[in-house]
């Protein structure tokens, strides 16, 4: 096992090489807007279902393993897009 993976979440493959993932707690009116609805808990050891592709880089996507939670996630996001991200951020910390 990977620790980058972690014991729960294989979904995003942390383990290739440059990849990273930015995780952020977003507000319900956050997640609302990029996402729809909120999906449901995934069962232990498993990750949410919703047809994402959590490998895909520089996208919003629900977090694997948290989202149910409104946690979003990107991997690897780009320089331009994260000026994007950061707003997310700042409203996590509200």
């Amino acid at each position: 096992m990977n620790e980058k993976d972690g014991k729960n979440d294989k979904a995003s493959n942390l383990s290739r090489k440059d990849v990273f993932r930015l995780n952020i707690g977003a507000s319900k009116g956050v997640y609302s807007s990029l996402l729809n609805t909120l999906p449901k808990r995934a069962a232990m050891g498993c990750f949410i279902d919703g047809g994402y592709d959590f490998q895909r880089t520089d996208i919003v996507l629900p977090h694997p393993v948290y989202g149910w939670m409104g946690w979003i996630c990107v991997l690897n996001p780009s320089e331009e897009k994260f000026e994007k991200y950061k707003d997310f951020l700042d409203d996590a910390y509200k």
